[in-house]
């Protein structure tokens, strides 16, 4: 009798524990894959999906399917610009003030040109007080500017920067001769992607940073001219060849002592700018 009460337990027991050790495991017969879950383990064939699989699989590309959506969504908002493929206008402004051997000047900006100005002569106005005038403006514009001993002498204006800085030279040189002209900057604008910043670049001097004349300073008077009054558009070539044979070793001749490049010869002119003046 007693035999008979202990054997049913001892064998619930033994499946209890073969049931835990095969949970355990995580093992299946060949050709079959676990279901189920919460204690609650099964076996199923392979490739016999059941309702419950079925479901999983489905809400798992439900959601696949959701979040690319959402991906190409956010990246069709961005994609032209980045791509380069949506471009508008640009526009740039140059301002100066007769108290100041320097100039404030925006450019790749995708607003306006009156926003250019605005922004030009706020700038240049901050750091003076006041007496700022716009030099310069316009859409897709190139600009270059032109020294006299070491002074802001003029600027030149066409919508190829190369063009502009040939005829600066030559307006300088016209005015005042080819030995006491240098370059200062040029300033060649860009199209702009539709960002809707209000500029990409500009030269903007603090009122710390403002190159000012001295009180003795003997002054010249300033101009700027579009780059047509002094460069014949439809001759590039000849007028190209002019300012590399008479700017050329000039420019070489700094950028030996200064450094190889035009960025690098600006650089060493607007230093020696400032050295003179202040």
């Amino acid at each position: 009798m007693k035999l008979n009460v202990l054997l049913p337990k001892f064998l619930m027991m033994f499946l209890l524990l073969m049931s835990s050790l095969a949970l355990a495991e995580g093992n299946c017969p060949p050709g079959m894959y676990e279901i189920g879950g919460q204690g609650v383990i099964g076996c199923a064939p392979a490739g016999v999906p059941t309702d419950g699989y079925r479901d999983y699989k489905d809400q798992v590309q439900r959601e696949k399917n959701q979040h690319q959506e959402a991906v190409d969504k956010e990246y069709n908002k961005w994609k032209p610009k980045a791509a380069g493929t949506t471009v508008v206008d640009s526009y740039s402004a140059l301002a100066w003030h007769p108290d100041a051997n320097d100039y404030w000047a925006i450019w790749d900006s995708n607003t306006s040109e009156a926003f250019a100005k605005e922004r030009a002569l706020e700038y240049c106005n901050k750091a003076m007080k006041k007496g700022c005038t716009v030099a310069v403006s316009g859409k897709n514009l190139g600009m270059a500017i032109a020294m006299v001993d070491g002074m802001v002498a003029g600027v030149a204006s066409d919508i190829d920067a190369d063009v502009a800085m040939m005829a600066v030279m030559k307006m300088c040189e016209t005015k005042w001769g080819a030995d006491r002209c240098s370059l200062l900057t040029r300033i060649k604008p860009i199209k702009v992607t539709d960002t809707h910043l209000d500029f990409l670049n500009g030269h903007v001097p603090s009122p710390e940073q403002t190159v000012r004349y001295k009180k003795t300073t003997k002054r010249i008077e300033r101009s700027s001219e579009p780059a047509s009054n002094y460069i014949n558009q439809g001759n590039y070539e000849k007028e190209a060849k002019y300012f590399v044979e008479k700017w050329g070793p000039k420019i070489r001749q700094m950028g030996a002592a200064r450094g190889s490049t035009l960025a690098e010869i600006e650089e060493a002119n607007m230093k020696e700018r400032a050295a003179r003046v202040r």
